[in-house]
């Protein structure tokens, strides 16, 4: 997959990871889309959190997806799983929900169109504090009454992508929006339709991620891949060639790139350093001879 550096396009102009290519497809309300995912950057929290918890929290999330299945934990838009999620139900096939968390997941779900898959919608949620709405093709669906007092958290907002659970989208994306507001149905009736009433510098906007607007798409280069060299394992790292890289292994932590394969915390490193654990196994699988009477 390939790697992108990309500024979503509110006032604010967060530089984010984008994992995946941006194609064009005249299907698509803007007319391109994303294949992938896309991590905000965690330093973006001090943006995002204040508007995202608390115990008056006031906040909209919207995206134009096409899904590929009606997979369960399909995300379309995430701040940790224990903060605020749009996406389908964990437990609940061909569901959709949003939800927010207060010291357990309080949710509104509602049943997914018969033309989810391989169709492009407009899908939102809003809170105000005291009601969870959830909205599919600029309707409401389903409305729950809610209060509780929203954490924060560290993990870091996704767009297709649950970094702490490793889920992420099955499908394409064309644009996820945040607003510090509860949008009302008119204006998501109007955004479903494409007939947006908000800029996206508007002062209700916390994140703007257009991809038809990309401003900046840059490859992150600045990695180095030891095993793709024709010395791999021959000398293990002469002369400090390791010094400032670390392993990518497994993304646990929002490692990006990363190989996706666990998260290296086996009994040797990958460079068959030895961890302090196997002194420990070698100790307990150790040979012990007895006699008995």
């Amino acid at each position: 997959t390939a790697t992108y550096e990309i500024t979503e396009q509110s006032s604010h102009a967060q530089k984010a990871v984008l994992a995946g290519e941006i194609s064009e497809d005249p299907t698509s309300p803007n007319g391109k889309y994303i294949d992938g995912y896309t991590l905000m950057p965690a330093s973006a929290n001090s943006i995002y959190n204040p508007v995202l918890s608390g115990s008056n929290a006031n906040f909209t999330f919207e995206v134009m997806v096409n899904p590929a299945s009606n997979m369960r934990n399909n995300i379309l838009l995430l701040k940790h799983d224990q903060q605020v999620a749009l996406k389908t139900h964990s437990q609940q096939d061909n569901t959709l929900e949003f939800f927010i968390y207060t010291g357990g997941w309080q949710a509104v779900t509602c049943a997914l169109p018969d033309n989810w898959v391989d169709n492009w919608h407009h899908v939102a949620g809003s809170y105000d504090g005291a009601t969870l709405r959830v909205y599919i093709d600029g309707e409401l669906k389903a409305s729950r009454n809610v209060t509780g007092t929203i954490p924060e958290q560290n993990g870091r907002l996704g767009i297709g992508y649950d970094e702490d659970m490793g889920r992420r989208l099955d499908g394409k994306l064309a644009y996820a929006h945040i607003y510090d507001v509860a949008l009302s149905d008119e204006q998501i009736a109007a955004h479903a339709a494409n007939d947006f009433q908000i800029e996206p510098t508007d002062d209700s906007v916390v994140l703007w991620m257009d991809y038809s607007l990309a401003s900046s798409i840059e490859p992150i280069t600045d990695y180095y891949d030891y095993y793709g060299e024709d010395y791999a394992k021959t000398y293990l790292y002469p002369n400090g060639e390791m010094s400032g890289y670390a392993f990518g292994y497994g993304g646990d932590w929002g490692d990006v790139p990363n190989s996706g394969d666990f998260c290296v915390n086996g009994l040797v490193q990958p460079d068959r350093t030895p961890q302090p654990e196997l002194n420990e196994v070698k100790y307990i699988y150790q040979d012990f001879w007895f006699t008995a009477n």
